[in-house]
């Protein structure tokens, strides 16, 4: 993608620095040496630098998780097949505005250290 959009190594290390400074979290950065062994030594990038990389190939996330075949879709079903009787899902819709009604509607509640239950919103 970086040679289509004839992009240097250094473009792309340069625009993730940006990203990295405005989110202030140096994870999202992308060395230059990280960048080729990426590309040439199929090393999987963090979730940072995917994220990255996305944003500066303007590349939609949820199909490149695909490319490392992790496909949201089957979220659910894995979930469901793994049997754990002590979690469970609330929702596996992940549509922005999904995320944000999930996000204000939320409410855990669990053990604190004194053993009184504490509820979070």
């Amino acid at each position: 993608m970086r040679e289509h959009l004839q992009l240097r190594y250094r473009d792309v290390a340069e625009a993730s620095q940006e990203i990295a400074a405005r989110r202030g979290n140096h994870q999202f950065a992308i060395r230059l040496s990280r960048l080729a062994d990426i590309e040439n030594k199929h090393i999987v990038p963090s979730i940072y630098r995917l994220y990255s990389l996305c944003a500066i190939y303007r590349l939609d996330f949820v199909t490149v998780l695909r490319w490392y075949h992790i496909d949201l879709a089957q979220l659910a079903q894995d979930a469901f097949a793994v049997g754990l009787t002590q979690t469970h899902p609330v929702t596996f819709d992940y549509s922005p505005d999904a995320l944000i009604d999930y996000a204000r509607d939320v409410s855990i509640s669990f053990p604190a250290r004194d053993r009184k239950s504490t509820r979070l919103n």
